[in-house]
Formats: structure tokens, C-alpha cells, sequence
């Protein structure tokens, strides 16, 4: 009894410890301990948007998008088009009705004149030089030179209507183009503390006769969150100590007819942070650095969802309602993924920026009618937080302690239920963003500690093993480890290894078309003989990841023959896509094609991630090649490619050369090679087809292109599994042939996408 007594003192002391580690760990400055808490709120963030979403009141002034969307460039043609395209697009708007017009693009440069050209090319292949009839011509064309000044043209449709434009802040670049908008007045009285806002190194502005007829500009710069989501955007940035607002922000500013912003401030040590920026009696909640978390709604996780989007080209081509202009704000952006302004978001992966940018504005116009719209953190939170941790887990510590296994469980999932409840209803109810990973951690901690310290103090080794590989070997390796005297561990150890990635072609267009219940069905049928290859060839399932799965070789348990055993599942797997696709037929599922990269080399292997969540997987340089290889098959119209190390060490296969490279992010370039089968076991014509293939590389980096040309062409004609290779040389010869290479062109061809 003594005994036992001493045992729950000594578990309430370690109770109490961890609590207190856990509260200290909370309010840690330290960077380490910060980010993991972060990473866990971003994490329980993003989960808060989609299970329990903020109410949705509907618009006071309906926000448009007018899209730049891929329609919109094939019909138009490639971006940036011309001002006097952009000039009729205005137009359209503003007689269409639009209250204000807002741009989330740029016009920082000129546009050339056709004029200009016309003249350079009358003096140097004109009339001969000198000759005054030649200057009598010069003078004629210049009196036209204002019919055609699109930048003229487009200015004056600016000034014709109530129109914002956008403009960009740099946080690392020291060049700086265009002008900027005067900044806002902000007087922080007496105070010589510096403001906490982020400090930008310079900006990409409108020019001068953009700026000037426009009424207001606002910046467009987001800055994400260290996961790359973007959670807040910013409404205000500092640029040489003056202050600048957002697009959203002027917007609002302009049609609320409020002549100033103010910013509401408080003294935070040796610092001044924001508190609140303020447009009249609209009181937007902003943390320190001026940026508001942004009010997404369920309705944005699918383009166009909430906010009405009309294609760029609809208006140019006056094939649009002009009733939804009519009395509506609009905002100009785009959602083509080659223009670079997609963003991920808590809600969706892919969310054109200017979206966000709607958000707040719609959040900004709702304020007078239905009270706030922003999430934010109170400034209460930094207290009460640790006050509530440090009841909760005195109260943990007190009681869990005198609890049996089940009963423990029982309490810690009825904790986990009621923190994270209220925290949601809370959001819900009051948009605060409350933390909730340190009461989830501190439950957990405490959990588990009372659980080991009852009776799950030592586990057996076979046990052990088992529970740390299962999920992710198969069942021969679990047997040699357990009959093995090796040691093995989820510890981190650096492996020559190879990685795989495989993924399904085309799957977002695919799952269109198919319910949850087909999708399911659909994925379960081509990843379980999927994995059941890899484990038949001695592979290690990493993960699946949507319609993408990764595995790799020689770990946990060392395999001199790695890159032939991945080499031989890639393969085979390929050849089993050929009958699911018989299969899929007549289950009325699509067909389905995947691409696979494999790639060797040291890579780092063992029990990576966070305190809240775990997995056995491999990182490296080697690995981050395979991915990128499995990216470019598409490009190459290829299903299998290889990294140069797998090749080497993957020596019972044939390979195809397929291109000298450089994958993005890398200065290396490498040599990409697909297997093509077994030596010795090669048909007769593919043979053919890979000395063809050859000789026109040859040809092609020796800079004969009429002789590279002709060995494609040869191979066009005669086989149709590599079209698109064959094609790709073509082209590349088509455009290289009359350019002036580098005596020391070595033909690697830059991939500028993942």
C-alpha cells in the first residue's frame, strides 16, 4: 500500500512537471520550440476551416472576379496583351455599371509603339539616307504617333471610372520600378519605438501615367505562412519607414468615400505593434505586423464557388451579362496557373490570389451590417492560455493517476472531445483563433505517461518491431529482422538507397467523373497490387498521398541489390496498369496511365516528422531528384525514367537514353535514362528502334540536325509508343537549328517546372 502510494506521488510530481514543461515550452522565445507549436496550430488551423466553418452572410455589394483564366489566353493570346485590349476591357466594365474596378496585376512597363518600329524600319531599309523626302515621311507618320499609343489609350480608360490599381512589395530584391502611391499619413506621436511591420526591401509599382489616372493603388503582396499556405494576408507594409495599405484595403477605401486610414497601436515592450486598422467605424483585428487572418468560407473551395467569375475574354468578346457588373465591385486578376498567382489556402490547394483579396474585401463591407468578419486571436489569449493548461493539468494529474488503463483512456478521449468542442465553438461563435495544440500535447503527455508508468514500461522486441515496420514492409523483411541479432530502429541514418515515385496521370481530371464511393473503389483496386509488387520486390511503402505513392529500397533491412529490385518492381507494375485497365473497363472505372521515378543514391532514412505525428521515410537530394523525375515523364511522353546512379547500379536491365537535363532547383545536370526490359530479352524491332534512337543522339548533340532530323523522323514514322520523344527532338532541332549555339553547348535542356 506504501508502495502504491509512492507510485502516485512520484506520477503527480511527474504530472505536475510536465505541465509546467509544457506551459514554459508554450511561452518559449526560443525558435525550435516556437515552430513546433506553430506547425501544430497550423495544422489544427487549417482543420477548424473545413470541419467547422465560420458563418457565411451574403454579400452587401456583390464582388465579380474578372478572370485572366487559360480561356482567356488561348482565345487572347499570351500574356502581358496589349493596353489597348486592357483599355476595351475597362470600358466594358465601367459602362457596364462596376462601382470600382480593381486591378491585382501590374503595369510596370511601356508598350512599345508601333509607330516607333515603323520609323526604325522606313530609315533603315527606307528611302537611302539623308534624303528630305525620306524625313517628309518620318514627319507624315509621326502625326499619327497618338492613334496608336495604347498606353494613352488604356490611361484614359482608367481615368474614366473609379479604378484601383495593384501594385507589389519585395521582401528581398533591391530593385525597385514604377511609382508608388503616397503612403498613409501615421503619426505614432512621442513614441521613438519602431512599429512591428514587415520592413519590404523594395516594390514593383504602375507607371507614372498609370498611377496618376488611376484614383487610388493598393498592394497585392501576400506573405505565406512557413508551410507556403496563406492564412493572412497583410494590410499594411512598412517600405522605408512609411506605411502603404493592400488593394482590399483602398477598395473599400474608395467606396466607403473614407478620406483616411487609421491604425490603432499599443506598446509591446521595447516595440509598438498594430492593433487594429481602421476605415471609419469599420474596425478590422489585425496581429502585429498588420496582417488579418483571412475570412475564407466553405463556399471558396471550389472556383468561383462564392464570388461570381466572369472570364476575361467573355468581356472582350461582349459575350457576358452586363447585369452582374452592374453596381458590383470588381477585381481583375487571374487563375492561369502559367501567370504564377495561385495560392494554397487552409480550404483548397489551388486558389487564384485574387480570391483572397476578395475575401477580405467582402469581410471589410460586412462589418457595418453584421459586426466582424475576421478571425482573430484576442489579445486575452497570452494570458489565459497558460492559466487554463495549468488547471487542466492539475486536474489530469490528480485524477488520471488513480485510474485503471480503460478508464484512463475514457477520460483522456472525453478531454480531447471537450477541448477541442469548445475550441470550435468558440471559433464558431466568436471567430477567436484559440491555440489548440498545447492542450491537445499536454492531455496526450499525460496520457501517455500515466499509461507507462501503469504497465507499458517495456515492450518485447519482436512486438516492438512489428508495431515500428509493418505498415510499412512486408512481412518476409518483418521475419528476417526478428530472426536477425541487427538492431533496428526508427533512428535517423543516412542510406545508399532508392527512392520511387509513382503517380496516376491526369487524376484530378479523372475523379471528376467519379463519386466518393467509385473514387474509393477505384484507388483501393490499383494500389493494393501496386504494393503488393513493391513488397514482392523487396520495397518499403513510404506513403500514399492522394493518388501518388512512394516507397523505396534498402531500408530497414540492407539490400546490396536495390536499384535492380526497383528497377524490376517499376516494371512489373507498369505491366499490371496494362491489365487493371481490362479490369477497370468492366467495372465501368476510367482508365487509368501512371508515370514512375526512380532515383539512387545517399539519402537520409528513418522516423521523421513532429511530436504529433510521425512517419518512416527517406530525405535527400537523391530523393527530392525522384520526384522530379517522376514530374518530367508526362513531358516526355514516357512512363518510366531513371536517375544516371540507378542506371549504373541497376545493371540487369536495358536502358533508353532519354535527355541531358537540369531539373528545377537543381545546377547539376544529369542524364535521364528508361528501362526498357530485361538484357537479352529485348524484341528484335525495339533493338532497332534504340540504335535509331541513339544514333540521332548522337547526331543531334554533335549539332547535325539534318541528320538527327531524319533518324526522328525515321522513328515517327515506324513507332507510335514514343511520339511524343520524337517530337520533342524535332522541335528542339526546328528551333536550334537556326540559333548560334556555344562552341561548348553540351545540349542539356533546362526543365523550369516540377
Amino acid at each position: 500500500m506504501a508502495q502504491n502510494k509512492a507510485n502516485r506521488r512520484f506520477a503527480r510530481l511527474v504530472g505536475v512537471a510536465i505541465t509546467l514543461i509544457i506551459i514554459l515550452a508554450y511561452l518559449s522565445p526560443m525558435a525550435v520550440v516556437r515552430n513546433l507549436f506553430t506547425r501544430l496550430d497550423y495544422l489544427f488551423y487549417d482543420m477548424r476551416f473545413n470541419l467547422a466553418p465560420l458563418s457565411v452572410y451574403p454579400q452587401v455589394n456583390q464582388i465579380v472576379i474578372v478572370d485572366i483564366d487559360e480561356k482567356s489566353l488561348a482565345e487572347q493570346g499570351r500574356w502581358p496583351w496589349s493596353r489597348g485590349k486592357l483599355a476595351l476591357l475597362n470600358d466594358r466594365l465601367v459602362e457596364s455599371g462596376a462601382l470600382v474596378v480593381g486591378y491585382d496585376i501590374i503595369f510596370s512597363e511601356l508598350e512599345k509603339n508601333p509607330i516607333d518600329e515603323l520609323i526604325n524600319l522606313l530609315r533603315e531599309k527606307g528611302l537611302p539616307q539623308g534624303g528630305g523626302e525620306q524625313e517628309q515621311y518620318v514627319d507624315q507618320i509621326e502625326r499619327h504617333r497618338h492613334h496608336f499609343d495604347n498606353d494613352q489609350r488604356f490611361a484614359a480608360a482608367i481615368a474614366k471610372g473609379e479604378v484601383v490599381l495593384g501594385y507589389f512589395f519585395h521582401a528581398d530584391s533591391e530593385v525597385s520600378a514604377g511609382e508608388l502611391p503616397p503612403a498613409i499619413p501615421f503619426n505614432p506621436g512621442n513614441s521613438n519605438l519602431s512599429l512591428v511591420v514587415h520592413d519590404m526591401a523594395s516594390y514593383t509599382a504602375n507607371l507614372p501615367l498609370f498611377s496618376r489616372a488611376a484614383l487610388s493603388q493598393g498592394f497585392f503582396s501576400l506573405i505565406p505562412d512557413f508551410d507556403g499556405k496563406v492564412r493572412r494576408a497583410p494590410l499594411i507594409l512598412q517600405y522605408k519607414k512609411q506605411l502603404y495599405t493592400s488593394l482590399a484595403l483602398e477598395v473599400a477605401k474608395v467606396l466607403l468615400f473614407v478620406d483616411e486610414i487609421e491604425i490603432s497601436t499599443a506598446r509591446l515592450g521595447d516595440v509598438m505593434v498594430v492593433e487594429e486598422i481602421i476605415l471609419d467605424q469599420i474596425k478590422i483585428p489585425v496581429d502585429e505586423f498588420g496582417q488579418a487572418l483571412v475570412p475564407y468560407n466553405q463556399a471558396q473551395g471550389k472556383l468561383g464557388g462564392y464570388f461570381k467569375y466572369i472570364s476575361a475574354t467573355d468581356i472582350l468578346n461582349d459575350k457576358f451579362d452586363s447585369g452582374i457588373i452592374d453596381s458590383s465591385l470588381v477585381l481583375v486578376g487571374t487563375s492561369a496557373s502559367g501567370l504564377e498567382d495561385i495560392k494554397t489556402t487552409p480550404l483548397i490547394t489551388a486558389l487564384p490570389g485574387v480570391e483572397v483579396h476578395a475575401a477580405i474585401l467582402d469581410a471589410i463591407l460586412k462589418y457595418q451590417q453584421f459586426g466582424n468578419q475576421f478571425p482573430f486571436r484576442p489579445a486575452f489569449e497570452q494570458g489565459v492560455t497558460p492559466t487554463v493548461l495549468l488547471l487542466l493539468g492539475l486536474l489530469l494529474t490528480w485524477w488520471l493517476a488513480k485510474l485503471k488503463p480503460l478508464f484512463l483512456f475514457l477520460v483522456c478521449a472525453c478531454t480531447v472531445v471537450l477541448v477541442v468542442a469548445s475550441n470550435f465553438y468558440i471559433w464558431q461563435s466568436y471567430r477567436f483563433d484559440l491555440p489548440l495544440a498545447p492542450f491537445l500535447l499536454l492531455t496526450l503527455f499525460l496520457t501517455l505517461f500515466s499509461l507507462g508508468e501503469g504497465y507499458l514500461r517495456e515492450s518485447n522486441r519482436r512486438e516492438s518491431l512489428k508495431e515500428m515496420f509493418g505498415q510499412y514492409v512486408p512481412k518476409a523483411h518483418i521475419e528476417r529482422m526478428l530472426e536477425g541479432k541487427e538492431a533496428y530502429s526508427f533512428d535517423g541514418e543516412s542510406k545508399q538507397l532508392t527512392v520511387m515515385f509513382c503517380d496516376i496521370r491526369s487524376f484530378t481530371t479523372l475523379s471528376e467523373g467519379l463519386s466518393a464511393a467509385e473514387l474509393k473503389k477505384m484507388l483501393n483496386r490499383f494500389f493494393t497490387p501496386i504494393t503488393q509488387i513493391i513488397f514482392n520486390n523487396e520495397g518499403t511503402i513510404d506513403k500514399y498521398v492522394g493518388d501518388m505513392v512512394m516507397a523505396f529500397w534498402g531500408a530497414p533491412v540492407d539490400d546490396r541489390d536495390h536499384a535492380n529490385h526497383a528497377v524490376k518492381a517499376a516494371l512489373a507494375m507498369l505491366d499490371k496498369v496494362e491489365e487493371l485497365k481490362v479490369e477497370f473497363k468492366t467495372l465501368g472505372l476510367p482508365e487509368i496511365n501512371i508515370g514512375i521515378g526512380l532515383n539512387s543514391g545517399l539519402m537520409n532514412v528513418g522516423d521523421m516528422g513532429s511530436n504529433y505525428r510521425k512517419a518512416y521515410t527517406v530525405l535527400g537530394d537523391a530523393v527530392n531528384l525522384g520526384s522530379r523525375l517522376e514530374g518530367i515523364t508526362k513531358f516526355y511522353g514516357v512512363k518510366l525514367l531513371v536517375g544516371e546512379d540507378t542506371k549504373k547500379l541497376a545493371d540487369q536491365f536495358e536502358y533508353r537514353t532519354i535527355d541531358k537535363i537540369k531539373v528545377k532547383g537543381k545546377t547539376k545536370a544529369i542524364v535521364a535514362y528508361e528501362p526498357v526490359g530485361k538484357k537479352g530479352e529485348l524484341p528484335r524491332e525495339l533493338k532497332e528502334n534504340l540504335q535509331c534512337f541513339n544514333k540521332g543522339l548522337q547526331a543531334y548533340y554533335a549539332k547535325d540536325w539534318l541528320a538527327a532530323k531524319n533518324y526522328f523522323k525515321d522513328l515517327l514514322a515506324r513507332d507510335n509508343s514514343h511520339t511524343k520523344l520524337y517530337q520533342q527532338y524535332l522541335h528542339r532541332i526546328q528551333q536550334l537549328q537556326d540559333t548560334t549555339l556555344p562552341e561548348d553547348w553540351d545540349g542539356v535542356y533546362e526543365h523550369l517546372t516540377k
